[in-house]
């Protein structure tokens, strides 16, 4: 669908000292309503209604079902109740060009927007989340304060793409980077001048001690964020302080705003976060080799999640360059985890945390039938039963409080994030609530009681699954294409690590540990004029190209 350029007024002040302090709630550029549907949409509620059922007819087909219509309708109500449908709106139409209008690669989604069914049918993530079994209350709820936090990630060669065409839809004065500022402390102030005046460490050592905490933090480097871009209706600089700063991506010096993310939302701009990944770009770059090389044109999106050639790179371990399941640690727990399902690996990647390094070797225990499987209640196996009665996501302590307690969406939320951030006051109210709600439905008060203190004890270091998913669902496809198309998949990795000779060696060791013939064996160490995978006779050579 395509929608019309819209142009915002020209500045009418010129406010570079400093930010205006009145806060005030962010406002969300609006998104042009095409003029065809001029007489059936009238408003941004009813046409983020009339997209995301129409996305629902495209996603799941147009027998939708109760479970769906009912998702669908509560997210709505809750988008609408909250005034966030230009927010929703204004994303949808950023993917939509960036797919349709620019070519660029965009992920499965990424943080908690996957919980958000309404994300989902805008195409704004590829993540089911009935599917999956995640939590809209994780990602926003009637108790969220702001906007929802949105997060998309693109092709690392095209992000910039993403950012000049929000240039030029919106305006290039009303879109700007935030400024990234290094600042030196104590630490970095006492390490130069040891360095420069080559300070005995024992001098060094007397005088960190003697003036601790005592130096300011002073600005260091400048740079701009990685990450978030911010977009107002009129010209930026009227609204907060802004800067030229060099970035260092494309060589050219970009209008970045002069504070830190909170001021920016208390002066009422919309942030959005728009990530450039480097796995997605590796993704794009195989399936175009894949095609020149076999004339097969593969739909990414659209492997079967059960491919069990891909299954068995996981159950052995040999995932150097799969997307995060390549390190030692890693390789090492997946070759006792013997994945069965995707679902497998969405907890491997979840637990492979410091905090969590406990549950996944009952994980392991569990799959491989060393440890009983066992819910202390029967009515958690619905939401337990894919992980061997095992929590491990923070949307399983959502859906269980809602099950055994009787919690409202919203108190759900309120719960998940006291046990993240330990906040002892509202546990305490609310775990009256459990217990009481719990006890009405029939449950022992000490089963109870041990569920409560579990999550209480154990919550905070457990990690949402929405974010997980779709990271492993793009690992799952690195090791798809490096199961089934391994001479095409080696060839753009090696050609990524020409820079990098430690990264050179693993790589050509992985090509001779799958059966591809490595002809010059200097070429390990050797990078000069390159390094490819010959595709015709699958051996690794040197090459000029």
């Amino acid at each position: 669908m395509k929608t019309d350029k819209k142009q915002f007024s020209e500045p009418t002040t010129n406010n570079k000292a400093e930010a205006k302090n009145d806060s005030q709630p962010p406002k969300t550029p609006p998104t042009p309503i095409p003029i065809e549907l001029a007489n059936v949409v009238k408003n941004e509620n009813e046409y983020l209604e009339y997209l995301v059922w129409k996305g629902a007819d495209d996603r799941y087909g147009y027998d939708l079902g109760e479970e769906i219509k009912g998702r669908i309708t509560y997210e709505l109500n809750v988008i609408k109740k909250k005034g966030v449908a230009a927010y929703f709106l204004m994303f949808w139409n950023i993917v939509r060009a960036a797919r349709e209008e620019l070519g660029v690669l965009v992920g499965p989604g990424r943080g908690r927007t996957p919980g958000s069914i309404v994300a989902y049918c805008l195409r704004i993530t590829d993540i089911d989340p009935i599917r999956y079994g995640l939590s809209f209350e994780r990602f926003y709820s009637t108790q969220s304060k702001g906007l929802p936090d949105i997060a998309i990630d693109v092709e690392s060669e095209g992000r910039h793409k993403v950012i000049t065409w929000l240039k030029n839809f919106y305006g290039e004065k009303c879109v700007a980077h935030i400024i990234a500022q290094g600042t030196t402390g104590l630490k970095y102030t006492m390490a130069d001048l040891q360095r420069m005046e080559r300070m005995p460490i024992e001098t060094y050592n007397a005088i960190q001690y003697a003036i601790k905490h005592r130096i300011p933090e002073t600005e260091r480097h400048v740079s701009i964020d990685a990450n978030r871009i911010v977009i107002a209706t009129e010209d930026i600089s009227n609204i907060v302080p802004i800067c030229e700063v060099n970035d260092k991506t494309s060589g050219k010096n970009v209008l970045a705003a002069q504070c830190d993310a909170s001021t920016i939302e208390e002066a009422g701009l919309v942030m959005i976060n728009i990530l450039g990944l480097n796995v997605l770009s590796v993704i794009r770059s195989c399936v175009s080799r894949i095609k020149k090389t076999t004339g097969k044109e593969i739909d990414i999106n659209a492997i079967p999640l059960d491919d069990q050639p891909t299954l068995k790179i996981f159950n052995e371990g040999n995932t150097i360059g799969v997307f995060l399941f390549e390190s030692t640690g890693m390789r090492m727990k997946l070759r006792k985890l013997k994945t069965l399902s995707f679902n497998d690996l969405v907890a491997a990647e979840t637990l492979y945390r410091p905090g969590t390094m406990g549950l996944f070797g009952r994980l392991i225990d569990r799959i491989n039938g060393e440890e009983k499987i066992s819910y202390l209640l029967p009515e958690m196996e619905q939401c337990m039963g894919s992980t061997y009665g095992l929590t491990i996501y923070q949307e399983q302590i959502i859906q269980l409080s809602q099950i055994l307690a009787g919690f409202t969406p919203g108190e759900s939320a309120v719960l998940i994030r006291a046990i993240c951030f330990r906040k002892k006051d509202i546990l305490d109210w609310l775990e009256i609530q459990f217990m009481d709600g719990g006890m009405k439905k029939g449950h022992p008060q000490d089963i109870l009681r041990k569920i409560w203190n579990e999550w209480k004890a154990e919550g905070n270091h457990l990690f949402y699954k929405s974010h997980s998913t779709c990271y492993t669902l793009m690992a799952f496809q690195t090791a798809y294409l490096k199961a089934h198309y391994l001479a095409e998949y080696m060839e753009i990795l090696v050609n990524q690590a020409r820079d990098d000779e430690a990264r050179m060696k693993e790589l050509i060791a992985d090509c001779q540990a799958n059966g591809l013939v490595v002809e010059d064996e200097t070429a390990k160490v050797k990078i000069g004029d390159g390094i490819v995978v010959n595709i015709d006779r699958k051996k690794v050579r040197k090459s000029n190209q």
